[in-house]
């Protein structure tokens, strides 16, 4: 088959399906725009509407109070690769300010959508212009002149209607794409402090009559960080979350090169009984103004990273905050994802390092949690890059037994070295965890699979001796959900029941790594709470206050009460 150059049309549209894929991805471009347009105001507004049976899909409008288009720039708004922001590649080498640079997106949009029409008045104008834009970015007729305010309102209607499978499909998940649409007004909302966003959500008629408004969320301006995630996440009480403003000097070694970051944001105490632990989930990052995928490189390491500071606290997993670096825009590179969600940093791992050291100070100190020796947090973030985002700081390691059971299913006893190696199978197990009773004669309690995983670890990270040390593990059934609940506990999540009948199962044993156990020479009251459910369910009165806990050297909990 002989080679033939693509039409520019026909490579126009492949092109523009490829960045502008949603939306959620049509939406973000016009904020971006309205942002760029209201960077040096005080007072500004950005107000956007969509249907709601299609999340945007039917109608679309993005209306900001900015200083609206230039007269002479207005017959090229749309056209490809025509933009204000960017006049040479030194702009952008140099650190980009803006959050659009390309000038690509109102070309993309309008060979998208099946009408797109652009209403703008600057503050030389006594009067407003309409333009219609066709499918190669050019006005389809002479601009109307209407009276209106100051500012640029784009309106959309049937997007992807030139790909109707695309549109098929995100027609099928128009909730999903409206929550992201949510989400993402909200996480600009936490960096734009200086601008007013709202969030309309229509009856649109199939002909595009407008109907009554459906919801309308509004942040107003000029509102702290803390007091949006309170209003956002519904929260009653501010104990559940804590605001941080500090900055970190960054040393790049063997170099004289040194940098400052910003750190600022807001983060969730996470603890039993903060009521941010049971909320929805939000997380936003930014990096210099610009919103960033937690499910890329340098989103998803911080998303981690984060999850692991929580974790070596012995707290709960954190569903929602907000977190903004600012970092000198000359080492940033943002110009690696077709929209923009990205940053590439030479020197991040240096970075990141220094960012998660100051990160764990305030969270201990914020939450109460004792000071230990400092970890090791190079490698925060990346111990397990098959995990999404929301899998953060989970890692997995595998107990390599030297006994096997018998094939019948009966519980017998398992010999674990402490000196084992690691591997990479699932299985799961049950430990007879001992108690001190009042005539000082030990008997067993079945507990839960956190504290037999608690064993096992403990196990693995004491000195090696000249002898293994055996530990008695009795392999038996257990229900799917831990009998210490996630609720009660919380501290290794989503452990799975396997039977450990065939052979696979006997020579491996998996558990979920939690790295709480080695850290604490007393149990938490988290640990406790837990302790007292089990100890209740098996016939014992015993409550929190009458519970003595004490971890030993072999690695179990001695419980006494």
């Amino acid at each position: 088959m002989s080679i033939k150059r693509l039409k520019k049309q026909v490579f126009s549209s492949i092109l523009s399906n490829s960045s502008i894929y949603s939306q959620a991805s049509v939406l973000k471009e016009l904020v971006e725009n309205s942002i760029d347009a209201l960077i040096e105001s005080t007072n500004g507004r950005i107000c956007v509407e969509i249907d709601a049976k299609s999340a945007g899909l039917q109608y679309m409008v993005v209306h900001d109070n900015g200083s609206g288009i230039s007269k002479d720039g207005r017959s090229l708004m749309c056209l490809n690769c025509t933009t204000s922001k960017l006049r040479t590649i030194d702009d952008l080498n140099q650190g980009i300010t803006t959050c659009g640079f390309r000038g690509e997106a109102l070309y993309f949009i309008s060979q998208l959508s099946k009408h797109m029409q652009i209403k703008t008045r600057t503050a030389h104008d006594d009067v407003c212009e309409v333009w219609n834009v066709n499918k190669e970015g050019l006005p389809s007729a002479v601009p109307e002149k209407i009276a209106g305010p100051i500012g640029t309102t784009v309106k959309l209607q049937e997007i992807f209607s030139s790909t109707p499978v695309r549109k098929q499909f995100l027609q099928k998940h128009f909730r999903s794409q409206m929550e992201k649409i949510r989400r993402m007004i909200i996480g600009y909302s936490f960096a734009y402090r200086n601008i007013r966003f709202q969030l309309k959500v229509l009856d649109v008629s199939f002909n595009g009559h407008l109907g009554s408004v459906i919801d309308n969320m509004m942040i107003p301006s000029k509102s702290s960080s803390l007091e949006i995630a309170m209003n956002v996440l519904k929260l009653r009480e501010k104990g559940s979350l804590f605001e941080l403003d500090e900055s970190v000097d960054i040393h790049i070694p063997n170099s004289d090169d040194t940098f400052k970051v910003h750190i600022s944001g807001v983060l969730p105490r996470m603890r039993a009984q903060d009521e941010v632990a049971a909320s929805r989930r939000l997380k936003v990052l930014f990096v210099n103004e610009r919103l960033l995928s937690l499910k890329l490189k340098f989103g998803r390491t911080i998303s981690r990273g984060l999850n692991d500071l929580y974790e070596q606290a012995m707290l709960l997993k954190p569903q929602a905050w907000f977190l903004k670096l600012d970092i000198p825009p000359e080492i940033v590179d943002v110009n690696i994802e077709p929209s923009k969600d990205d940053v590439m940093i030479p020197a991040e791992l240096i970075l990141l390092t220094d960012v998660f050291q100051c990160l764990r100070r305030i969270i201990r100190k914020e939450c109460t949690v004792p000071e230990e020796q400092p970890e090791d947090l190079t490698n925060f973030g990346t111990s397990n890059p098959s995990l999404d985002a929301d899998d953060v700081g989970l890692t997995v390691q595998t107990i390599a037994p030297v006994d096997t059971t018998s094939s019948d299913g009966k519980a017998d006893s398992l010999f674990v070295p402490n000196n084992c190696d690691h591997t990479t199978k699932r299985v799961e197990t049950h430990v007879s965890i001992l108690h001190e009773s009042s005539d000082d004669e030990a008997s067993s309690i079945i507990l839960s699979p956190q504290e037999e995983l608690t064993q096992v670890r403990e196990s693995l990270t004491s000195p090696p001796t000249s002898q293994p040390k055996p530990i008695q593990i009795s392999l038996k059934r257990i229900p799917l959900i831990s009998e210490m609940s996630r609720r009660t506990l919380g501290l290794v999540q989503n452990v799975l029941f396997t039977p450990s009948r065939n052979k696979d199962h006997r020579n491996d044993i998996l558990f979920r790594e939690s790295g709480w156990t080695s850290r604490v020479g007393i149990p938490t009251q988290l640990l406790q709470l837990g302790f007292v459910e089990i100890l209740k369910k098996n016939g014992h009165r015993v409550s929190l206050s009458s519970l003595k806990t004490e971890l030993n050297k072999d690695g179990i909990f001695k419980v006494e009460f």
